[in-house]
């Protein structure tokens, strides 16, 4: 009896017992994290600015639905590849994963910069497909590493590191906007590109740090990942596990129910995120606020991903999902 009521305890937080570091170093990970997520979906988030100029400059007789297949490209395939990076950071060590990931992400944007009003297919090339896996060789340790340093302050921590997004969306519309009509697309992307550099470098030089053997709770870890030739040679084996892994785990109807709360949610928030500027340019026309709602929007992610984060380490992160999802629901009703 007692074995039955232990099973179905409902477990607020963290239902291990291991100690964490709690802090130290991991805060220096923590900001690695946080320019990774200034550079990833910092940058998926400010895709708005790309609609807008794509419709009207740049590809004004392409239909809105081909272009935010570029933006949604970015999102979905970047999530989609995330888990297939785990065996890479394993095989070839953190900082080198994050430095190909970094390299995507440069050449990305540099091959952006060389597009033309006949050259489609080098924005879904370049912003679509390598943009992307340079997201993923970097989101996936950025999502990974926290919680090998944070298990109290998990919520929070991953809040933080997440809140970063909102400063990219401040820098990269306003950077976009401040420089598209003064000098072009080409060095205003070039200029988005050279900036990538520096953050990228501090990303590389923070996110991995040394967790000490007391902490280390799992076999292979994150933070300690480095180069490895039995792992390099075991890569196949490694991507056909996850493969059975994922085949039983989704087998678990609360886990597939998550799944499927994310995927509306997704459906909820990233449409209004690519629109949000072309919609202000249509119906306010030259205001001056409509210059910056894809700012204002993305900016707000910062609180909207840190306060939440620090009530679920209070009260538990589904409950906190669920009361988000439900308040995102009703202000779509709202605005229609």
């Amino acid at each position: 009896m007692d074995s039955e009521k232990q099973s179905n305890r409902v477990h607020v937080g963290e239902a291990d017992e291991e100690e964490f570091p709690e802090g130290g170093k991991g805060w220096l990970v923590l900001l690695g994290c946080g320019l990774t997520s200034i550079l990833v979906f910092g940058m998926i988030n400010s895709y708005g600015v790309f609609q807008t100029h794509y419709e009207t400059a740049l590809f004004p007789n392409v239909s809105s639905s081909k272009l935010s297949i570029i933006g949604a490209t970015q999102a979905s395939l970047c999530y989609f590849l995330t888990p297939w990076t785990v065996p890479l950071v394993h095989a070839f060590g953190l900082r080198q994963v994050l430095s190909v990931g970094a390299s995507f992400l440069v050449i990305a944007f540099f091959g952006l910069a060389t597009t033309t009003p006949s050259q489609l297919w080098k924005c879904y090339i370049f912003q679509g497909l390598f943009f992307s896996i340079g997201a993923a060789l970097q989101f996936g340790p950025a999502m990974t590493v926290p919680s090998e340093w944070f298990k109290k302050k998990r919520g929070t921590a991953f809040g933080i590191s997440a809140g970063f997004v909102g400063v990219g969306g401040v820098v990269w519309p306003i950077l976009f906007k401040q420089m598209i009509n003064k000098h072009g697309f080409k060095w205003t992307v070039m200029t988005i590109a050279f900036v990538y550099i520096p953050l990228s470098i501090g990303s590389i030089l923070l996110v991995p740090q040394h967790l000490e053997d007391r902490y280390n709770h799992k076999g292979k870890c994150f933070s300690n990942a480095v180069w490895n030739k039995e792992n390099i040679k075991n890569l196949p084996q490694s991507f056909k596990n996850i493969v059975i892994e994922w085949s039983h785990v989704i087998k678990n109807p609360r886990y597939s129910i998550i799944l499927l709360t994310n995927l509306l949610v997704s459906f909820g928030s990233y449409p209004v995120i690519f629109y949000i500027d072309f919609f202000g340019h249509t119906i306010g026309g030259e205001a001056k606020i409509v210059s910056y709602l894809t700012m204002i929007f993305v900016v707000m992610g910062f609180p909207g991903r840190a306060i939440p984060a620090m009530i679920a380490d209070k009260i538990g992160r589904i409950n906190v999902l669920i009361v988000c999802s439900a308040v995102l629901f009703i202000l779509s009703l709202i605005h229609i």
